[in-house]
Order: C-alpha cells, then structure tokens, then sequence
C-alpha cells in the first residue's frame, strides 16, 4: 500500500517533501480521495451505524453478500483515512508546499463504494463506465480525484521559478 496524503498526520510535510527531491520543473501524478466524496461518506456511514452499535449487523450483512473486508485497491482491511480533503484544501496544500496543480480530473464514482463496488469485483469491465460517468459528475461528487503536480519552486533557493501560473 503506498502512503498518500490523506495516510499522515501531516500532509503538507510529506508533499514539501516530495517537492524538495523533484528534479527542477518535476511533475507528480498522485491519487487522492474526496474527503467528502461518496467513498469516504460510506466510511463515516459505517461508523455511525458501528457508534449506533450496529457494526455486527452489517458486518453479517456484507458478509452474506460476499464481502471480505478487502477493497479493490488494498488487502488492508483499515483504509481509514487521517486527512479529508476538498478542492479548495488540496490546491491550498500543494501551493503551500511548492507545487503548481497542472490538472485535476475526476477518477472515480462507486468503484470503492460497498454495496456497488461487489459489481466492479465480479465484473471488472464495469470500471471504465464509473470512469466515464464520474468525468461528466462535478468534481464534488467524484470519489477521487487524480492530479498532476509540477514543482513551483526552484531547487536549490526555494525561491518561486519564472513563468507558468496555478
């Protein structure tokens, strides 16, 4: 499993660094999840019901449907995530730590999220369709999002470089 923004308990440390090994003018593509996206609503969901002392019940639940307790992306079963990121977060954070957002796109819908994302295990044709619809989705409804990044600082001064804009 790599360590992505949304895994640290300090996001900005972790980009700046990034950001001081890139070579000059070095680009970035990372994944990151919409903090307030349908994945990380089932998440905080699946929590209330837990805090509602409900976690068993769905837990059986998701068992008799097949489920488990791995993701498509990860055999970890704990993808709880430390840090829940907007659009306006995000670009605030890669600026801070030196970088220029090139471009953002929508990268998912309901790949990841339970009960649909049993669909996409059984038939994994069906992640290009989530693709395609999460594009067309304003970015606030997309799952995540995959960015490219290019270094704005130069190495060595830390100074801005020349030219390009956010």
């Amino acid at each position: 499993r790599s360590v992505g923004l949304e895994d640290v308990v300090d996001p900005r440390a972790l980009a700046a660094h990034r950001q001081r090994i890139a070579a000059p003018g070095g680009r970035l593509v990372r994944t990151v999840p919409n903090g307030l996206g349908p994945w990380e609503l089932m998440n905080f969901a699946k929590k209330a019901v837990t805090w509602l002392g409900l976690g068993q019940p769905l837990r059986n639940f998701q068992r008799a449907l097949g489920y488990t307790g791995v993701s498509l992306q990860s055999k970890n079963p704990h993808l709880d995530h430390l840090q829940f990121f907007t659009k306006r977060r995000l670009a605030g954070l890669a600026r801070a730590a030196g970088w220029r957002v090139l471009s953002r796109r929508n990268l998912s819908m309901f790949i990841a999220v339970f009960p649909v994302s049993m669909a996409f295990r059984k038939w994994p044709g069906l992640e290009p369709i989530d693709t395609a619809l999460a594009r067309t989705l304003p970015a606030e409804a997309a799952s995540g999002w995959l960015l490219e990044l290019e270094s704005a600082l130069s190495n060595g001064t830390g100074g801005p470089r020349s030219g390009g804009s956010e």
